[in-house]
């Protein structure tokens, strides 16, 4: 049964609040930030172009080592792949055909076509994604570059299937995609209001946390090995869930602003990423829930016009802009180094 979020999550205000739910009660806690866990710094360094095509949108990144990195390129139907060690490669196309079309899986990467691909995550040695405008979510083997289907009936939407095949289970307008270290599978399933999760042996798929009460999409989903929660972002919350669809902690984005993305840092238990509508990027420290632990400090700006994708990886965060461009912030300092 899909865990059922409080109504007291709709009816929050613009405010910056932290929420912990236990079973079937909730408590409510408004917070003023005095203090921070965690500080950070980063240098900020413009990349190479990643695309030649002034149109593209990077609405995705993932990275199989700490030098190469896919970008999904929700605008021209593609996934790139680059090198970003410091002599950054060409990029070459990975995946997709340049159409707007769903082929069915069984090929090669570059024969497939893939219809506004978003998300990314690598894991025991492939590539998920999800396809936004083909309803469905996928996987490259980096091996082989063959493309399978992991939810969803690829060019149809919908919603239904929870407790049988993903295969014959229909999602709406995916967003982001991630995996947990059992081999789990998490899909925003945005149109439909759902996180929806395949079993580690892909024979399964439910719901787990169900928001359609309080009307939330998700847009963005990122699982944090250390702490083993799952943590998410709609437009303008943070939460963080458990494998038992329990959401444990939401931090609501005050003003007028809006989350674009959400990355765990690799190495750091309930330190994630996030990147916003006013084009910054931020840490937030999630560590002490009943304590009500909040945003910390900012560690820059992406100087975008639209930062639409975040990936932290190890040493450095990337952010994905609209315009075909990624923006690195690096030097990270230390984190056990510093004083909390």
């Amino acid at each position: 049964m899909a865990a059922r979020v409080p109504p007291s999550l709709a009816a929050a205000s613009l405010a910056l609040v932290a929420l912990v739910f236990l079973s079937s009660v909730s408590l409510v806690c408004a917070v003023t930030i005095t203090s921070t866990r965690y500080t950070a710094k980063y240098a900020q360094s413009s990349t190479l172009t990643p695309t030649t095509n002034a149109t593209s949108t990077i609405n995705g990144i993932a990275f199989s080592s700490i030098n190469t990195i896919f970008f999904a390129d929700s605008t021209n139907n593609f996934i790139f792949v680059s090198s970003f060690d410091g002599t950054t490669t060409a990029p070459r196309a990975f995946a997709g055909t340049g159409a707007a079309a769903s082929s069915p899986a069984g090929g090669s990467a570059v024969s497939t076509s893939i219809n506004k691909p978003q998300g990314g995550v690598v894991f025991g040695g492939s590539l998920y994604f999800v396809e936004n405008g083909g309803h469905c979510a996928r996987s490259i083997n980096l091996a082989t570059t063959i493309v399978s289907t992991v939810a969803g009936q690829c060019g149809s939407s919908g919603y239904g299937g929870d407790g049988g095949s993903p295969l014959v289970a229909l999602l709406n307008s995916p967003t982001a995609i991630a995996v947990d270290s059992s081999g789990r599978v998490f899909i925003a399933d945005s149109g439909n209001k759902r996180i929806r999760m395949v079993s580690a042996n892909g024979a399964v798929i439910t719901t787990l946390v169900d928001f359609t009460i309080e009307g939330l999409s998700v847009i963005d989903l990122s699982f944090d090995l250390q702490s083993s929660y799952l943590y998410w972002v709609s437009s303008s919350i943070l939460g963080r869930v458990n494998l038992a669809g329990q959401v444990t902690q939401v931090i609501v984005q005050p003003g007028a602003t809006t989350f674009k993305g959400v990355s765990a840092v690799p190495g750091y238990a309930h330190l994630v990423s996030v990147i916003d509508s006013t084009n910054t990027a931020s840490l937030i420290d999630c560590l002490n829930v009943a304590l009500a632990t909040t945003l910390t400090e900012q560690v820059g700006t992406t100087s975008a016009s639209n930062a639409l994708s975040v990936a932290a990886i190890p040493g450095a965060i990337l952010v994905g802009q609209s315009n075909g461009k990624f923006k690195r912030f690096y030097n990270l300092l230390p984190i056990d180094a510093l004083t909390f």
